[in-house]
């Protein structure tokens, strides 16, 4: 039974897979560009992850002087409902760099073949960054792995917030420094993990019967 538990024990580690990565991870220098309006960065999810916090950029001042908002949404959504929000405004959250990060009270699952934009609109009082201007700065990019990718766009909208951004950006992917998330490997084990346990169940079983015999 111990053998049994520790093989099952394992078979869950190796679903639960890394700990959390920053998507877009911002350095801690000023902003160039005040954009009130929604800023996007385009990304696929590869292998299903779970976000467990959203961030916002803050640059250098460690101090939002006014209130940035931070979705997930799914492109293919024509309605354009956010799947996940976290409001900062302040010093509100845990500074990581140049973000800013929220834990998410419930984390969000995303499976394989989401296609996701983090979108980021509050950037009036305080200053994104925008790498189409002068002196913008590269953010670093993190797949976690290969469980995402970036799809080399950004977006953009010109009308008042909160709209969705529907203006798709040339790119680079980290145009922008404004939302961001953590997200590491999905906990839900997938088909394959189940029919596994399903599988070592039953020959648990097998086992149990043969030696009461």
């Amino acid at each position: 039974m111990k053998t049994f538990m520790m093989f099952i024990a394992t078979l869950a580690m190796g679903t639960l897979g890394i700990a959390g990565t920053v998507a877009y991870q911002n350095p801690a220098v000023a902003g160039n560009q005040n954009y009130p309006d929604a800023l996007g960065l385009d990304f696929n999810v590869i292998s299903p992850i779970m976000i467990t916090d959203l961030g916002a950029f803050e640059g250098s001042t460690l101090l939002l002087q006014g209130t940035v908002t931070v979705s997930i949404y799914d492109r293919n959504d024509a309605t354009h409902t956010a799947l996940a929000t976290k409001v900062f405004t302040g010093t509100n959250g845990t500074a990581n760099g140049g973000d800013r990060f929220l834990t998410l009270t419930t984390p969000l699952f995303l499976s394989s073949g989401f296609q996701g934009s983090v979108v980021a609109f509050g950037y009036g009082a305080d200053a994104n960054d925008n790498q189409s201007l002068a002196s913008g700065f590269n953010s670093v990019t993190n797949t976690g792995g290969g469980l995402i990718s970036f799809v080399g766009s950004g977006r953009y909208a010109s009308s008042a917030p909160p709209a969705y951004p529907t203006t798709v950006d040339s790119g680079p992917a980290n145009i922008y420094g404004a939302g961001t998330f953590i997200f590491q490997a999905s906990a839900v084990p997938e088909p394959a993990t189940f029919l596994l346990f399903g599988s070592a169940l039953v020959a648990f079983g097998a086992f149990k019967r043969k030696r009461r015999a």
